[in-house]
């Protein structure tokens, strides 16, 4: 297959070489590589699996047709059935170390480590065997064996091994590009890091790829190195090259979307999601990545149904469940959300945001008791969370336990005390139970906070008056009235001191304005009525 060649008018040669000889093995293999690479109108996996089936059977008693068979199962993440193909290649050939590397591979996916290194091993015996006789392309032999050493992690002999094949074929491209994922690797910190070998593995991929300018595979792997070193305007350019020659590349457009995502260009990013979805309909991240972007939109309906579509790729995604149960909740469907908040819990047991988000759909179905355990089992593991002390204290104050919800606002005091809301909220509980001098200091601390915030205000005016400091309690009201010139209760304060100071007129006033701006309250219309009668109307 030429890199130059449109896949449609390679795909329709193959097909008309099988047409006139249905028997050409050759023409299937090659018809399988490139379904894998063919993406109108969807990625052919079942198709090059197919093709390759068909060479297996044209071919029994070779090895390479089922090795051929073992890497479609691999472009499908079959790893089981990739496995269990290249073993049968083995079998035929125990020599066959592209077998063995393939085996290899699929055994890593399974988690099978000491299967896939024994596999690799196995491959750097028989490419040593190799070299060490006559081959016929002593260089190929030399990259050959370059990798296998790449394999077991050997970097040190794979770079020897790789500039041997480059000193006797110079001007290959795969070679650089092999050496250069050797230097990459030798340079790799244990702990992560950027490799320290980047910039040798740099110089290799782009010798590469000015051999050939078609390697989208090179241009790739270079842009997750530039991305790695912050390079990612030279990461983003690359990725960009490698998908325009590689269009149905899953990864590739995955890895493109992912750097626009890095670099803040999310329109971009989504948008290209959008185009991987079709390609790989069974990858959830995509459709999580679409279904948080229309989250943040507020398209809540569009974000539930992406975060369903994910879930169909992968029951088993706790982010999935949660940010659905999100969804549904912001759209009101308390129920529904409630069930995905638990499902998470079932995936996440020890995950302290999911135990709060499933309190707070109980709390919005009523069912206070579960709801507050929910809260509780969030905090035992994670007592830092401010919201969730906060949403505890309300869900007390409901069920009308003062003493237990004035403890969880003192929690939620001390983790954020420079935030109004949590004093106001103490205060009012220590209000409650009767614990006055201390319910002020909150208060006065609320208003500090938040100066614009009229209901602090009149609380802590009703407050003053309880504890016998009028002048307090008429400096508190007044400036409640400035800000909420209807407040009916500051009102009153206000008549009720002046009345106790014997301003009848003032006490009239301010009583006829309470009267005015009462509403439905009875308690508090009574009291400016009682009062009115007092200082007479």
């Amino acid at each position: 297959l030429d890199a130059h060649d449109p896949i449609d008018a390679v795909i329709g040669d193959l097909q008309e070489a099988i047409t006139r000889k249905p028997d050409m093995y050759q023409a299937r293999w090659g018809l399988a590589i490139a379904y894998t690479g063919y993406c109108t109108p969807t990625l052919a996996l079942d198709a090059a699996l197919a093709e390759a089936q068909e060479v297996v059977r044209l071919r029994p008693g070779d090895s390479k047709p089922l090795w051929l068979l073992g890497q479609i199962y691999a472009d499908r993440k079959e790893w089981d059935k990739s496995a269990d193909a290249h073993r049968g290649a083995l079998r035929l050939d125990p020599e066959n170390a592209d077998a063995h590397v393939g085996l290899g591979k699929a055994l890593e996916k399974l988690g099978r480590e000491n299967e896939a290194k024994a596999a690799f091993a196995r491959a750097v015996e028989v490419r040593q065997k190799v070299a060490a006789g006559k081959p016929k392309d002593p260089a190929l032999v030399q990259d050959e064996l370059g990798t296998a050493y790449f394999f077991v992690a050997q970097y040190d002999q794979a770079i020897a091994a790789y500039k041997e094949a480059l000193r006797l074929s110079p001007n290959n491209p795969e070679y650089h590009r092999h050496l250069a994922g050797a230097y990459y690797w030798q340079g790799k910190p244990a702990d992560g890091g950027p490799s320290t070998k980047a910039a040798e593995a740099i110089a290799e991929y782009e010798t590469a790829i000015r051999l050939n300018p078609y390697d989208s595979l090179a241009r790739s792997i270079l842009a997750g190195v530039y991305r790695e070193i912050g390079r990612d305007d030279d990461a983003l350019r690359e990725y960009q090259e490698a998908l325009r020659l590689f269009p149905c590349d899953a990864d590739g457009i995955f890895l493109l979307a992912s750097q626009y995502d890095k670099m803040g260009l999310q329109k971009e990013a989504e948008e290209t999601f959008r185009r991987l979805t079709p390609r790989a309909p069974a990858m959830a991240f995509p459709w999580q990545y679409r279904a948080s972007m229309a989250y943040s939109r507020e398209e809540y309906a569009e974000a539930v149904e992406n975060y369903r579509t994910g879930l169909r790729a992968d029951p088993e995604d706790p982010n999935l469940h949660y940010g659905l149960g999100n969804s549904l909740y912001a759209l009101g469907r308390y129920e529904e959300a409630e069930a995905e908040y638990r499902l998470t819990i079932e995936l996440l047991p020890e995950d302290a945001p999911s135990y709060a988000a499933w309190g707070d759909a109980l709390a919005k179905l009523e069912r206070r008791a579960e709801a507050i355990a929910a809260y509780q089992k969030s905090l035992q593991l994670d007592s830092t969370a401010y919201l969730t002390w906060l949403s505890l204290g309300l869900q007390y104050e409901l069920a009308q336990n003062w003493q237990e919800a004035e403890k969880a606002y003192a929690e939620a005091v001390k983790l954020q005390p420079d935030d109004a809301l949590s004093r106001s909220a103490r205060g009012q509980m220590l209000q409650r139970l009767n614990r006055l001098d201390e319910a002020v200091r909150e208060y006065e601390a609320a208003v500090t906070l938040d100066p614009g915030q009229w209901i602090y205000r009149e609380s802590l005016a009703l407050l003053y008056a309880a504890l016998n400091r009028p002048d307090d309690a008429v400096a508190a009201a007044e400036a409640t009235i400035k800000l909420k010139p209807d407040s009916a209760l500051a009102h009153l304060i206000i008549a009720g001191v002046s009345e106790d100071k014997g301003n009848k007129e003032r006490a009239r006033a301010e009583y006829e304005l309470a009267l005015r701006y009462v509403g439905e309250n009875a308690g508090l219309k009574k009291l400016a009525e009682d009062g009115l009668k007092r200082v007479g109307q």
